[in-house]
């Protein structure tokens, strides 16, 4: 879901992507999104989104990997050893800020692999 921040003149001044106070559910077929997005003057704005959702992907490909891993359709040793090293690192400070109450997802949203 895409959530949209307007001004008082109703124009969009902020897009994102979890459910924030002042901000309203639209669609990503939304013309005022097109046109928001297309706007050069936010540019650094639409930059931002951009590294955000990056952020979120990478963390889409660690739980699409773990998850192919706990089917057996791929094999935790068919990565390159620097590979397998990063992904045990990542789990393992996973797990450590969890235990310690520390939360990664903003929305608290998170696969949980035994």
């Amino acid at each position: 879901m895409i959530y949209v921040k307007r001004n008082e003149s109703n124009q969009i001044i902020d897009i994102c992507f979890d459910e924030k106070e002042n901000y309203e559910k639209s669609s990503i077929f939304n013309e005022e999104i097109k046109t928001f997005i297309q706007n050069s003057n936010n540019q650094n704005q639409v930059k931002e989104i951009m590294t955000n959702l990056d952020l979120d992907m990478v963390r889409i490909t660690e739980d699409v990997i773990e998850i192919l891993i706990k089917k057996e359709i791929l094999l935790f040793t068919d990565f390159p050893e620097a590979v397998q090293s990063k992904l045990l690192f990542k789990r393992f400070l996973r797990q450590a800020l969890s235990k310690n109450g520390v939360n990664l997802t903003e929305d608290g949203e998170s696969i949980q692999f035994n």
